[in-house]
């Protein structure tokens, strides 16, 4: 139904405008479709939201990013559920720092380990 501008970007399209119609399929991110659509039609059905779902995700100009997506029901103005609105956050600063810290732990520790025998 639509999307914002760094969406639409991200995802190869050079506005917001050319998204409208298109289905997971039509993405960078297509070999995920399936899995993606049925946490829309969960959503969907059971009128709640899916959060906090961590993924990779490609983009159209090559690059993988590490994202969190929370996916909440879209209700028209009778309350009826009509899609599913995403948020989707791009944390791979974050996990590259997590994975960078996790590493030197792991050296300090062996440092200290070898410095005890």
């Amino acid at each position: 139904l639509g999307c914002n501008d760094q969406f639409a970007t991200a995802a190869g399209f050079q506005n917001r405008e050319e998204i409208i119609g298109k289905s997971d399929y039509d993405f960078p991110w297509k070999e995920q479709a399936a899995k993606y659509q049925i946490d829309d039609k969960e959503v969907i059905k059971l009128e709640k939201p899916k959060l906090d779902i961590e993924d990779i995700m490609p983009f159209s100009n090559g690059k993988q990013s590490t994202v969190i997506t929370n996916k909440v029901p879209l209700h028209d103005s009778s309350g009826k559920v009509i899609g599913v609105l995403g948020i989707a956050t791009d944390i791979t600063d974050r996990k590259n720092s997590e994975e960078r810290l996790l590493k030197t732990k792991k050296r300090t520790q062996e440092e200290l380990e070898r410095l005890d025998s």
